[in-house]
């Protein structure tokens, strides 16, 4: 084992005519491979013993077709990509991931009933009635995908650590009627009488919550329930109607069936890391993504929207801004959600224009150019542009300041509905959107000429934005009408 964390960070360079050494190091017979790991990290150089093997590094950036063009002789044969264990700080636009990565942690059977000796975990997703999913377990880079994982087994151990990863890859629809289940049995040195083990106890994880959130990343302690061996059968998932976890569990789990009882001195427990552009563990932006169904709160909805981590925000960004506009629509008839969905697309368009999010700029626009269908938006959004153009207390213009800075995307979804709409109506209906922009303007020149101080910067980020929110504009409105519109703006402006 190397250390090449400060080489990956860029804090330490490298010469790649550097050799280093990299010691063998054996493991002791019932040492697991977590003690292993931290005993080495603790060696000392000369511990090794002379075993070992010369390695050179090279820190190559950009992506394996770039890597590939620019280098060659750096890249040669078959080459196996790694993907992370959670997302970059900096998150690629196109980048789809859906994969759910369960580690095996620990468990300890010393104080439950029997002697339980050379344990043995199975994996297995299972879908509602039972079945097994084929293929959707992948144990290392390019492996073929596998329909269950058989954990690394510890001779004599009844507490064994395993710190084993395995990744889960399917469909999203199949997340949702599906659950991790996990069998423990003995592993005997005897052939015949190894064959002859069933499963002695299981544990199971659901893969979706009941607030239709997936597994939160973590530690779970799961529970540990004692098979009836006679009695067990592969396709019986009545144990669904059980707790999954410890947390879940009251004081005494009363609820049991025939063929399974809880063993409250066993324990068992595993962690997960969700990496995935299609699920989601926040229920605020669950809420948003599910807006149709009975009895949501949608102004609620719309409020919790606010507040949800960015990170998780940029990478359902489409998903959003469909709900958004949906909303905007589909309840055009109860107006108080205008001005809610207004802040929550403020809100977004505020975050890709932020240094870290910038990437996703690209996004947004080719979500506008050919995914964007709201017709009647640019109506909405005018009016609202216009009532936070106004808002100039002291206690509002950050408000307003927000709405100046994103006058080039706000004019950009005005500028596409508006085209939208004219495609599908007759062009004589121009009257009420150009009285809309009239009265747009006139709160921008009511604004300008404000000589309050807080209403400087909201002032400096409309002169500076509005030039290029009318760049789209001009595709959607007589260019004679919008010039007269703008030579009274300057000419209403004090200087």
């Amino acid at each position: 084992m190397y250390d090449i964390t400060q080489i990956m960070k860029g804090s330490k360079s490298w010469d790649e005519d550097k050799h280093c050494f990299i010691p063998f190091i054996s493991c002791n017979e019932k040492e697991s491979l977590d003690a292993c790991l931290k005993r080495m990290l603790q060696m000392r150089d000369k511990d090794h013993k002379g075993q070992g093997l010369w390695c050179s590094f090279g820190l190559l950036q950009g992506n394996m077709n770039e890597i590939s063009e620019e280098h060659p002789s750096q890249v040669i044969g078959n080459y196996l990509v790694a993907r992370k264990i959670g997302f970059p700080e900096t998150i690629v636009p196109g980048d789809i991931r859906n994969d759910l990565y369960i580690n095996l942690v620990s468990a300890d059977f010393s104080r439950g009933l029997g002697n339980e000796r050379s344990i043995e975990v199975t994996i297995k997703v299972v879908d509602e009635n039972g079945k097994i999913l084929e293929n959707v377990l992948h144990v290392g880079c390019e492996q073929e995908p596998k329909s269950l994982y058989k954990s690394v087994v510890y001779y004599h151990d009844d507490k064994p650590k395993w710190i084993e990863i395995v990744k889960v890859v399917m469909p999203t629809e199949e997340f949702y009627n599906s659950h991790l289940r996990f069998t423990f049995r003995h592993r005997a040195s005897n052939e015949n009488k190894d064959k002859q083990d069933k499963p002695f106890a299981l544990s199971y994880a659901r893969l979706i919550q009941k607030d239709g959130t997936t597994l939160k990343d973590g530690v779970h302690e799961l529970m540990v329930y004692r098979v009836d061996v006679k009695n067990y059968k592969e396709g019986d998932v009545s144990y669904l109607s059980l707790p999954s976890k410890r947390c879940e569990a009251t004081e005494s789990v009363s609820k049991q069936i025939s063929t399974l009882s809880y063993s409250p001195k066993d324990s068992f427990t595993v962690s997960s890391c969700l990496c995935s552009t299609k699920l989601t563990q926040n229920a605020e932006l669950l809420g948003l993504l599910r807006w149709r169904e009975p009895d949501t709160n949608i102004a609620q909805v719309l409020e919790n929207f606010l507040s949800i981590d960015k990170n998780e925000v940029v990478r359902f960004l489409q998903d959003a801004l469909d709900s958004l506009f949906g909303i905007l629509m589909e309840c055009s008839n109860l107006d108080s959600f205008d001005s809610l969905v207004f802040q929550c697309l403020i809100f977004l368009v505020s975050l890709v224009r932020e240094p870290k999010y910038k990437q996703f700029m690209p996004i947004l626009d080719l979500y506008i150019r050919e995914n964007f269908s709201a017709t009647l938006a640019y109506g909405k959004i005018l009016r609202m542009m216009k009532v936070y153009s106004e808002k100039i207390s002291e206690m509002e213009c950050t408000a307003c300041l927000d709405t100046m800075k994103s006058l080039p995307y706000l004019f950009k979804f005005v500028a596409r509905s508006k085209t939208l709409y004219a495609a599908l109506n007759d062009p004589s209906d121009d009257e009420d959107f150009e009285h809309l922009l009239e009265e747009l303007f006139e709160s921008f020149i009511t604004l300008g000429m404000e000589t309050e101080v807080h209403l400087l910067p909201s002032q400096c980020a409309m002169l500076r934005y509005l030039p290029e929110g009318l760049e789209d504009i001009l595709d959607v409105v007589d260019t004679r009408k919008l010039s007269n519109l703008v030579v009274k703006f300057i000419e209403k402006i004090p200087s």
